[in-house]
């Protein structure tokens, strides 16, 4: 798969992007929104990200906490929940 680049994005007038978490599909994009909005933070400056799934029942809460956390911090604060 080709990157999207960022410029293209915001030519297009997005302004947020959402990651839903799946497994075991034979479309599955994201296993890891939070990683996933992490990278596009990186790759981005003004559009808001996302999770919009994330299946907790698979992760420990304090871990969980602890990803959140870091995901909004190389965000700058872009980390939609």
């Amino acid at each position: 798969m080709r990157p999207f680049p960022p410029y293209i994005a915001r030519a297009l007038g997005y302004t947020i992007a959402w990651f839903a978490e799946h497994h075991f599909s034979n479309y599955c994009l994201c296993a890891s929104p939070l990683m996933m909005v992490a990278h596009c933070a990186s790759i981005t400056k003004q559009i808001r990200l996302g999770t919009a799934v994330v299946v907790l029942p698979l992760y420990n809460p304090a871990r969980l906490a602890a990803e959140i956390a870091t995901a909004d911090a190389l965000s700058n604060g872009r980390l939609m929940l």
